[in-house]
C-alpha cells in the first residue's frame, strides 16, 4: 500500500536531512573547501548575508515573492566573484524553490539541480553536492517516473554522504530510507527489506549510543524510527505475512505517545488490513473506523488516501449494510475528486470499488458507467493489473445482463492482461535473477583473481621456506616416532602389569579355594561325627552344588553380580544348615540395580560372610543375625555385611586361646585384602574395604560391619 506522496516525502527528507545547520555559516568561517577561491572582496559579506537570509526562508519553506530575487542576486555575486562553492549553494536554493512550487513536469528544478551538482563538484562542496543529487533524484521520480535514474542518484548521494567527515549518520539513514521506498515501488522487495532494516538497525544503534544527541536530531531520529517501522510493516502486508506485519504495527503503536497516535491514521489502516486478512473482522472494522476518524491528521502523506473508506465500505457491504457502505464509498469519491492536485491512482481505486459495489447491488447502469470510467483511467496510468480486474468485472456485469458475447470478449481481455502481468512478473524475476547471477559471477571472478594472486604470493613464500619446512618435517617425524615409541612401550608395560595383576588375583583365588573347601569339609566331618546323617547328606548335596559353581568361576576375575549374590546365598544356607538354623540371615539387592549387567570380583564377599558366621555368630548366645546388602551408590557398587556377633576383639581372644590345639589360622580375610590391593592396580577404578566394630549403648561389643566398595571401569 505504497503512496506516491510518501515517496516524494522520503526524497525531500533525503534532501533537507543532508544539510546540517552549521553549513549556513561555513563559507564565512572559511571551513568550506573552495576551488580557486579568490582573495576576499567587498562582495563576500553581502553574498553571505543574502545566502543566510535565503537559507532561513528555505528552512521555513517560505518561498514568497522576495525569496527568488534574493537567490538570484546571490547567484550573480557568486558568478562575478567566481566563487564556485557559493554558486552551488545558490543554485541549490533555486532548485528547491522550483521543486516545492511546481515540481510536476517542471524542468527548472532539474536545470538548477544540475548546475548545483556541477559547481559543488568543482568546489568539492560535498554537503551541497549531496543536496543537488537528491533534488535530481526527486525530479526523475516525480516528473519522469524514471525509477532507475532515481535509484542511481540516491546511491550517488549515499557515496557523497559517506565521504563527508565526520559522517552525518542520520542523513545517511534518511537517504537509505528513500532508497528502500524506491525499491519497494519497483517491486524489488528483497532490496527494499534490506534497506529498511539497515535504517531500523541504524536508528536503534544511534539511540543506544548517542545519549547527548541534540533535541532537533533526536526529533529527526524518532520520526525516522517511526517511518522505518511503518514501512516495514506495510512491506510485510504486501508480502502477505500478516501476523509478522501486525507485530511491527504493535511495536509502532507502543513507540508513539498516546496523544500523537491520532496523527498517524495509516497505522490504524495497516492494523485493520492485517486483522481483515486474519479473518478477525470485528477488529478490522474497529481499526478502519479509527483510520477514518483521524483521516485528516495524516502526517505520512500530504495527499489523502481513501483506503480506509473503501475497505470499511467493503466490510459493511459484506455484513449487509449496503446503504451505509455506499455512503462511505461516496465520501471516498468526494475526497479524491476534491483535491487541488488529484492523485489518479486513488481515483482509480475509488471508482473500481464503486463499480464492484454497484455490481453486488445489481445496479447495472451505474456499474457500467463507473467501470468504464475506471477502465479509461487505468489505461491512462498503464495499470495492467487493474485493467485485468476491470475487464473481469465488466465480463461479470454483461453476463448478469445476458450479454454473453460481450461477457466473453471482456473475459478474454481480462485473461490476456492477466497473462501479460504474469509475463511481466516472470520477466522481472528473470531480470532480477540475471542481475544477481551477473553480480555473483563478477564477485566470483574478483575472488578468483584475488585467489590467484594469493596463490602466487604463497608460491613465492613457499620457495624461500621449502628448505626450512623439510628440516622441520624431519624433526617433527623424529619427534612423532619418539612419542609413538614411548606410547607403545607404555601400552605394553600397562598390558604386562594388567596380566600380572590378573595372574596374581587368580593365584590368590587359588589359595582361597583350598581354604574354602577345607572349612566346608570340616563342617561335613562334624556332622558325620555327631551321626547327623540326614543333615550331612543334605549338606553334601548343597556343598556339591556350591563346589560346582566355584569350579566354574575358577578362571574368571569378574562375574555378574547376580552370580556373586547366588554364591553368597548358597554358602550362607550351607552354614545355616550346619548350625541347625540357629541364626537369622537375609541377603538383599537394591531393585534399581541391573545384577546381570554389573560385573563384580569373584568370591570377594564370601570370606567376610564366613568370618561373620564362624568367628562372630557361632560363639554368641542368644539371637543371632546376619545381613548382606548390595546397592549402587553414585558410580560404585557397595556390599555391606553386618552381624550382631561377639565382635572382633573377643573373637581374636577366643582364637588366641585355641592356637596349638590343632586349629588352623584363617587366611580368607588376608587373601581378600591382597586381592583388593591388586584390583586397585588396573583391574578396577577403585576398590576399598572398611571394617567397623559395632557397640551397644553400654559400650559392649554388638557385632561387626564390613563395607566393600568397587568402582568398575
Amino acid at each position: 500500500m505504497k503512496k506516491l506522496s510518501k515517496i516524494s516525502t522520503l526524497l525531500k527528507n533525503a534532501i533537507i536531512g543532508a544539510v546540517p545547520a552549521v553549513l549556513l555559516f561555513c563559507n564565512s568561517c572559511g571551513q568550506q573547501s573552495i576551488r580557486n577561491a579568490p582573495a576576499k572582496t567587498t562582495t563576500s559579506p553581502q553574498m553571505d548575508s543574502l545566502y543566510q537570509k535565503a537559507e532561513k526562508l528555505h528552512l521555513r519553506q517560505e518561498y514568497k515573492e522576495h525569496f527568488l530575487p534574493l537567490v538570484r542576486r546571490g547567484t550573480s555575486l557568486a558568478m562575478t566573484g567566481k566563487n564556485d562553492s557559493m554558486l552551488s549553494k545558490f543554485y541549490r536554493l533555486e532548485a528547491f524553490y522550483y521543486l516545492h512550487k511546481q515540481y510536476i513536469n517542471n524542468d527548472s528544478a532539474k536545470k538548477y539541480a544540475d548546475l548545483c551538482v556541477k559547481y559543488a563538484q568543482l568546489s568539492e562542496n560535498m554537503p551541497t553536492l549531496s543536496d543537488g543529487l537528491a533534488i535530481t533524484a526527486t525530479y526523475y521520480y516525480l516528473a519522469e517516473r524514471n525509477y532507475d535514474s532515481t535509484i542511481g542518484f540516491l546511491k550517488r548521494q549515499i557515496q557523497v554522504l559517506e565521504a563527508i567527515k565526520p559522517a552525518d549518520s542520520i542523513s545517511l539513514l534518511v537517504v537509505d530510507h528513500a532508497l528502500a521506498g524506491m525499491y519497494e515501488e519497483t517491486e524489488k522487495l528483497d532490496s527494499a527489506w534490506k534497506y529498511y532494516n539497515i535504517v531500523l538497525d541504524g536508528v536503534l544503534s544511534i539511540k543506544k549510543t548517542a545519549s547527548d544527541t541534540a533535541a532537533k536530531k533526536m526529533h529527526r531520529l524518532q520520526y525516522l524510527h517511526i517511518m522505518a517501522l511503518h514501512d516495514i510493516a506495510y512491506l510485510l502486508v504486501k508480502q502477505k505475512t500478516y501476523t509478522k506485519a501486525l507485530s511491527y504495527f504493535m511495536e509502532l503503536d507502543s513507540l508513539l505517545p498516546e496523544k500523537r497516535k491520532a496523527f498517524y491514521p495509516s497505522i490504524y489502516t495497516g492494523k485493520a488490513a492485517c486483522y481483515e486478512k486474519l479473518n478477525q473482522i470485528d477488529s478490522a472494522m474497529k481499526y478502519y473506523k479509527l483510520g477514518i476518524d483521524n483521516f485528516k491528521n495524516d502526517h505520512f502523506s500530504t495527499t489523502p488516501n481513501p483506503a480506509p473508506y473503501l475497505e470499511y465500505a467493503k466490510l459493511l457491504a459484506g455484513q449487509g449494510q449496503a446503504r451505509k457502505a455506499e455512503g462511505y464509498l461516496q465520501t471516498a469519491s468526494g475526497i479524491v475528486w476534491g483535491q487541488s492536485i488529484r492523485e489518479e491512482r486513488y481515483i482509480l481505486a475509488t471508482e473500481l470499488a464503486l463499480g464492484n459495489y454497484y455490481i453486488a447491488q445489481k445496479q447495472w447502469a451505474p456499474a457500467a458507467d463507473t467501470l468504464q470510467a475506471a477502465l479509461a483511467l487505468a489505461k491512462k496510468l498503464q495499470n495492467t493489473e487493474q485493467q485485468s480486474v476491470i475487464y473481469q468485472n465488466l465480463s461479470l456485469l454483461n453476463e448478469n445482463q445476458g450479454n454473453y458475447k460481450a461477457a466473453l470478449d471482456y473475459s478474454t481481455l481480462s485473461r490476456q492482461f492477466y497473462d501479460s502481468l504474469q509475463t511481466q512478473h516472470f520477466a522481472r524475476q528473470t531480470s532480477e535473477m540475471d542481475a544477481k547471477y551477473q553480480a555473483d559471477k563478477k564477485n566470483q571472478r574478483i575472488a578468483l583473481l584475488q585467489k590467484n594472486n594469493r596463490i602466487q604470493q604463497l608460491q613465492l613464500l613457499a620457495a624461500g621456506r621449502l628448505r626450512l619446512f623439510y628440516v622441520l618435517g624431519v624433526v617433527v617425524l623424529i619427534a612423532l616416532f619418539g612419542v609413538f615409541y614411548y606410547y607403545r612401550r607404555a601400552l605394553q608395560q600397562r598390558k604386562l602389569e594388567r596380566i600380572k595383576n590378573e595372574l596374581e588375583t587368580k593365584a590368590l583365588r587359588a589359595q582361597m579355594k583350598p581354604h574354602f573347601i577345607f572349612n566346608c569339609l570340616n563342617a561335613i566331618q562334624e556332622l558325620i561325627i555327631t551321626k547327623d546323617y540326614s543333615r550331612s547328606s543334605q549338606y553334601l548335596a548343597e556343598f556339591s552344588r556350591l563346589l560346582r559353581m566355584v569350579l566354574n568361576m575358577a578362571d574368571k576375575n569378574f562375574i555378574p553380580l547376580q552370580q556373586e549374590v547366588e554364591l553368597c546365598r548358597l554358602y550362607i544356607s550351607l552354614e545355616s544348615l550346619r548350625l541347625k538354623h540357629n541364626f537369622h540371615y537375609s541377603i538383599t539387592v537394591d531393585e534399581k540395580m541391573d545384577t546381570e549387567m554389573i560385573l563384580f570380583p569373584t568370591l570377594l564377599v564370601q570370606p567376610f560372610v564366613e568370618n561373620a558366621i564362624w568367628h562372630g555368630l557361632s560363639n554368641k548366645k542368644g539371637e543371632k543375625q546376619l545381613f548382606v546388602h548390595f546397592e549402587e551408590v553414585d558410580d560404585r557398587v557397595r556390599c555391606t555385611i553386618t552381624d550382631n556377633g561377639i565382635g572382633r576383639e573377643r573373637s581374636a581372644a577366643i582364637k588366641a586361646a585355641k592356637i596349638g590345639t590343632g586349629h588352623f589360622d584363617s587366611k580368607g580375610t588376608l587373601i581378600t585384602e591382597q586381592r583388593v590391593s591388586i584390583l586397585r592396580e588396573g583391574l578396577v577404578k577403585e576398590a576399598s574395604i572398611k571394617i567397623e566394630d559395632l557397640y551397644d549403648d553400654q559400650g559392649s561389643a554388638a557385632g561387626t560391619k564390613v563395607v566393600i566398595d568397587i568402582v568398575p571401569f
